[in-house]
């Protein structure tokens, strides 16, 4: 197979199957690469549709010479696994895109490091098709020099069919204890969303649910551009030990803030099984971490209706809605790949309408998804850490003209938080943003209980009381009068 003249990193795919294929492509440079396929890919049509997926590009890809060749001889085993005193051991049904595995299907187990710690061919001992006997899966040995690679305690095993990528049910974490346990296998075709990344803070989430969702496999994409992911109660921070990492894996249907780092952007690239649009999500009271399902755009009234009379506000990126305040939010549309902080008053299930479907399995990427940005004319840097301001805007007993800039400075001088009047008389709601000291640099804003100056146009606005900065996600109302003589901020409450 040759691939030309793309660049980048491209995924390999026979009939929308993963063939474990990864080839690096240099702009103008012909890339061979010899890929083993399972009869199931082309014993029912006489045919297979190769295609290739991009890891880490926006370009498009030309695959021009196929060939095909039938192997005839043996080659011996094709399992090579160095074997320890420490083990697991899995079993399971196998099947290949919902058909049960041939006689000569390769099934491998691998650790998160890319080893691979175990092997079985199905058609040995007698098994069936469809099936995979019992496998031993060994631990790693460093009593040894070099040390035997190998699986670690409590760490999630990866398992390929022919190559291909497969989902565990249940999902398999090693632990030496020499017996066995049923991991069921289904290799299917993968779906991919790709989503473009701006450098600091980015609410993400997919609407694939990945076969391995450990955060160092589903970010693959940007390896080495981020460190810091939360999830609604955990965090991944890479200067952490991994035991203190309490975010271990990334799932479809959930949201994550992550943090790209290096100051440029970047192409994220997941892979995995498509989630229909109307999947259930579970919500609970108060703000949860939503995923967004739907693969085309909807409004914020029309995508949460399933749960109209139980929620109060949505979140994410600059943008809020607050159904208490329709006119001053700023949150008109709910997108692919972006991640919503949803409030709950209650226990809810959330279902996105259904007519806009999942992306088919085995399509390939036509563009990245583009979340919106804050607003324009405001260059503030967003943190996951904020409150909101509103209200109305009064300068010289006239409602404030459109394009009126609203800045909030901390006690440092730092612009932490910026709104550009779009309605006359009104502004907000405006993110004041907290700082974040585990970035480098230092991503500037309020600490807690820190004071809260306001700008006007550059000029000074000095509330009647002050606004004590805290990380609450809350938006507070405070009605703002510039007058010729004195400025001041009538504090109205939340």
């Amino acid at each position: 197979m040759h691939i030309w003249p793309a660049r980048l990193l491209q995924r390999v795919r026979a009939d929308g199957l993963d063939t474990g294929t990864t080839v690096n492509v240099v702009a103008g440079t012909p890339i061979s690469a010899t890929v083993r396929l399972s009869s199931i890919t082309y014993q029912d049509d006489s045919s297979v549709v190769v295609s290739a997926a991009l890891l880490n590009a926006g370009a498009n890809v030309i695959i021009n010479e196929i060939a095909l060749e039938e192997e005839t001889l043996l080659t011996g085993s094709p399992c090579q696994v160095r074997e320890t005193p420490s083990l697991s051991i899995a079993f399971g049904y196998l099947t290949i895109s919902g058909t049960p595995a041939p006689i000569g299907t390769v099934v491998t187990a691998e650790s998160p490091r890319g080893d691979v710690v175990g092997c079985y061919v199905v058609g040995t001992d007698g098994s069936p098709a469809g099936q995979y006997n019992f496998m031993p899966i060994y631990g790693e040995d460093t009593t040894v020099s070099p040390a035997i690679p190998g699986m670690r305690d409590g760490e999630l095993v990866t398992f390929r069919v022919d190559g291909a990528t497969a989902q565990a049910t249940p999902r398999f974490y090693w632990h030496d204890d020499q017996a066995p346990h049923q991991a069921d296998l289904a290799a299917v075709p993968m779906s991919a969303q790709a989503i473009l990344l701006s450098p600091d803070w980015n609410p993400i989430s997919f609407r694939v649910d990945p076969p391995v969702p450990l955060v160092e496999v589903v970010l693959a994409s940007v390896a080495g551009k981020y460190c810091r992911v939360l999830g609604e109660e955990e965090i991944y921070d890479c200067n952490l030990p991994a035991q203190f990492r309490t975010l271990r894996e990334l799932h479809g249907g959930k949201a994550f803030y992550l943090r790209l780092d290096g100051g440029a952007s970047a192409n994220l690239l997941v892979e995995g099984t498509a989630l229909a649009a109307d999947t259930p999500l579970s919500l609970h009271q108060g703000w949860n971490y939503t995923g967004y399902l739907p693969q085309g755009v909807m409004t914020t009234t029309v995508a949460p209706q399933s749960i109209a009379g139980v929620y109060q506000r949505v979140l994410s990126m600059g943008q809020y809605y607050d159904i208490r305040y329709p006119g001053f939010s700023t949150l008109k549309l709910m997108q692919p790949g972006l991640g919503y902080l949803i409030y709950a008053t209650q226990a809810a299930t959330l279902t996105y309408p259904a007519e806009i479907a999942t992306t088919s399995a085995g399509e390939s990427l036509t563009g990245f998804d583009t979340p919106v940005r804050s607003a324009e004319g405001c260059e503030v840097t967003a943190t996951p850490s904020l409150i909101l301001l509103f209200g109305s805007l009064i300068i010289k007993g006239q409602p404030a003209p459109v394009g009126t800039r609203v800045e909030a400075l901390t006690p440092r001088g730092e612009i932490a938080g910026c709104h550009v009047v779009d309605t006359a008389g009104q502004y907000g709601f405006m993110f004041l943003y907290g700082e974040d000291a585990s970035a480098d640099p230092v991503i500037p804003g309020f600490r807690p209980d820190e004071p809260v100056r306001l700008r006007v146009n550059g000029m000074e606005a000095r509330p009647a009381q002050d606004l004590l900065w805290q990380d609450d996600l809350t938006p507070h109302r405070a009605d703002l009068i510039l007058g010729d003589r004195r400025s001041y901020l009538p504090m109205v409450g939340k």
